[in-house]
């Protein structure tokens, strides 16, 4: 069986939804172990990426640019997980800043759990991780994609390097670059951006390293 592949490329395209009504993100205080001024902006930076994450990546004024590449295939699975569409409901779950731990001065590793209530039970649509980091005034949000394979191996070949844990599947490499030089070729288009190629073992395995720590629906994926 062929191990799933993440591809982090130069080019990418995003759908546009309209941003719907947006509860601020429910925080228990037990959770956050910092102090009141860097909670405040921490919440209100994160309510903001939140309202916007259903815009294209670049529209995203908590997403630095230097970030949007690894951050834009995270925040594609976070679109929508506000609505229940068997109920027609597009508010029925709330995020929930349901974790965070103090990596350094200026980084945080937060976790965001989309909850909502049927039955008067409580019902987990998603759970997501992402690394605050605060640059100048405000914070911006980023994929843990680097930190989670920062134990993995890269080779580079030709424009593209290739993450993988142990030993690189080169033929299927080497096949994907040819694949790719020649849809280049055929289209007339430049040689194809720099890129990062992760090889994972499977797909929740793909979603675990972009921050992805479960999402409810996802059979047949």
């Amino acid at each position: 069986m062929k191990p799933d592949l993440l591809l982090i490329a130069g080019l990418l395209i995003f759908s546009t939804f309209s941003a719907s009504g947006h509860a601020p993100v429910a925080v228990k205080k037990s959770h956050l172990p910092i102090d009141s001024l860097t909670k405040k902006e921490l919440i209100s930076a994160l309510n903001g990426f939140l309202i916007q994450k259903e815009k294209p990546i670049d529209q995203n004024q908590y997403v630095l640019k230097e970030d949007r590449l690894e951050m834009s295939a995270l925040v594609d699975e976070m679109k929508g997980m506000d609505k229940n569409k068997k109920l027609k409901d597009d508010n029925f779950y709330r995020a929930n800043l349901t974790n965070i731990v103090d990596l350094n001065d200026n980084t945080f590793l937060v976790q965001v759990s989309y909850l909502g209530i049927s039955e008067k039970l409580p019902v987990l649509r998603a759970s997501f991780k992402l690394l605050a980091k605060k640059a100048d005034t405000q914070f911006y949000f980023f994929s843990p994609l680097k930190q989670n394979t920062r134990t993995w191996k890269t080779k580079k070949l030709s424009n593209i390097t290739f993450h993988f844990k142990d030993i690189l599947d080169e033929a299927n490499a080497r096949l994907f670059l040819k694949t790719v030089n020649s849809y280049d070729k055929r289209l007339s288009t430049p040689a194809t951006l720099l890129s990062d190629f992760y090889f994972c073992d499977n797909f929740p395995e793909v979603l675990q390293v972009l921050g992805v720590e479960y999402k409810s629906g996802l059979q047949g994926r």
